[in-house]
């Protein structure tokens, strides 16, 4: 009986301590759902011929203020490993989908937020995704928009189903990673940056708008500090949806149009969708490819990424309103000061209500949280014990019905598509990725890059090499 005791005391100190072993890395999934901003996966080593994946997955705290060498970091339950996995929230922000593409297809995780555990899933496609995809959620449809090298696919996660609509072939022409986000106010997906299918740079970077009402493409014209192309770059939206914020990447040498040929770049520019007007800020203290990056109020928080040299254990927050670099974080007003130390049990929007002050219900709330957590973790405990380590199942899909789809309830230009089930989980630490990055190229220690394509797809090397 003692021993059950001591079992106890360790889980609760496990409990409430903070920010355990966070490892600096690269090549993240992240988002923020409400007071949260999450990360997930990537590699902790970057260096020529040393890779390292890690599973960690990890919270920040938005809801109240801290510096930079001081960020309130929460360990999660950790993931399946992956690199570049890209996250969006769905189910009324309690369950995060992260998209990590395979030689055959998708991997997806699915972390339920109240229950902080994993499940997986390995969804057919309609066609070759490639790596570098950018799925983005919109509620209102309850779908997960991929656009990829030839269509907008639209994935229904409730039941395997997609639908398509082909992206015109004048426009858009940069469909390798490029930096995207979903605007809910302009019911847009907007996309900046990114390679062209013939390994070079476009001479000016388009902006790229999706308009997910009417399924209709764009190139926005705009003026100002229009920024040089770019990849690998993070796209983030101010929260009344007005301003669009892209910041790092890699972007060309001087003089050439060869996409190999690039350096990091620790510019920011800030675009006015109203007047289309770009504003370039000043350059953030170190040039960083791959940053993962969220907006909170007026502050945009940037962690990580890599730059020829490594990792970058960095954080860094710039002020929208100010527009400068800053060493502390302010959280937004509409929190009202509440520190919270865990992720919540519900979250809504990004601008929630504030919550109660209430020094007793804090208290209250937080001693039954407290012991929620611990019982919880007791559960997990068992249960892992019982099931003696192994890792948790997979749940098999299979497209039934036609998931609200109807020939008569789809614009001409959107074809349903019904996928077989799914298959077993393929993890992509198996793969031992190329040097550089998982885009397919390969860089040397000295930088010099060569490349090798992908089988099912001729048109470039920008996309997961063949694995034995």
């Amino acid at each position: 009986m003692p021993s059950f005791f001591i079992i106890i005391a360790l889980l609760i100190a496990a409990a409430t301590t903070k920010a355990q072993n966070i490892l600096s890395a690269s090549q993240v999934g992240y988002l923020r759902v409400d007071r949260f901003m999450y990360v997930l996966g990537g590699y902790t080593q970057v260096e020529a011929g040393q890779r390292s994946l890690t599973n960690q997955f990890f919270s920040l705290d938005l809801s109240k203020s801290w510096s930079t060498d001081s960020p309130p970091w929460e360990m999660l339950s950790p993931s399946a490993p992956n690199f570049l996995p890209k996250c969006v929230a769905v189910s009324k922000n309690q369950t995060i989908l992260s998209f990590s593409p395979t030689s055959n297809g998708l991997n997806v995780g699915k972390y339920d937020i109240v229950n902080n555990n994993w499940t997986y899933i390995v969804p057919s496609t309609p066609e070759y995704l490639g790596i570098g995809i950018q799925p983005m959620f919109d509620p209102e449809t309850n779908l997960i928009y991929i656009a990829s090298l030839s269509y907008m696919n639209m994935f229904n996660y409730n039941n395997n189903i997609w639908a398509q609509v082909a992206i015109p072939s004048n426009i858009f022409s940069e469909r390798y990673f490029p930096a995207a986000g979903i605007n809910l106010p302009r019911r847009s997906i907007m996309y900046h940056g990114g390679y062209t299918n013939l390994q070079t740079w476009n001479q000016q970077t388009n902006l790229t708008e999706y308009l997910i009402d009417s399924s209709e493409w764009n190139t926005v014209t705009t003026t100002g500090d229009v920024p040089g192309p770019r990849a690998d770059h993070c796209l983030a939206f101010s929260e009344d949806g007005n301003t669009l914020i892209i910041f790092g990447g890699r972007v060309p040498n001087t003089n050439t149009t060869v996409a190999l040929q690039n350096h990091p770049t620790s510019e920011i520019y800030l675009l006015n969708l109203d007047s289309k007007i770009w504003k370039k800020g000043p350059n953030a203290p170190r040039g960083v490819i791959y940053p993962a990056c969220v907006v909170a109020g007026e502050q945009l928080v940037s962690w990580g990424g890599e730059d020829f040299g490594g990792i970058i254990p960095a954080l860094y927050i710039f002020d929208l309103s100010k527009l400068q670099w800053v060493n502390d974080y302010t959280a937004p007003a509409y929190y009202g000061g509440i520190a919270t130390t865990s992720p919540p049990t519900s979250t809504n929007s990004l601008q929630p209500t504030p919550n109660p002050s209430s020094s007793n219900l804090g208290l209250i709330i937080g001693s039954v949280g407290g012991v929620l957590a611990v019982l919880a973790i007791i559960g997990v405990f068992i249960f892992y014990r019982r099931r003696n380590g192994k890792f948790s199942e997979l749940p098999q899909t299979s497209a039934k019905g036609n998931g609200g789809y109807t020939e008569e309830g789809l614009e001409g230009n959107i074809r349903p598509i019904s996928t077989p089930g799914s298959i077993a989980l393929e993890p992509q630490n198996k793969y031992n990725p190329p040097a550089r990055n998982p885009e397919g190229i390969q860089q040397s220690e000295w930088g010099h890059p060569g490349y090798t394509s992908h089988p099912r797809n001729p048109q470039g090397p920008y996309v997961q090499q063949q694995y034995s």
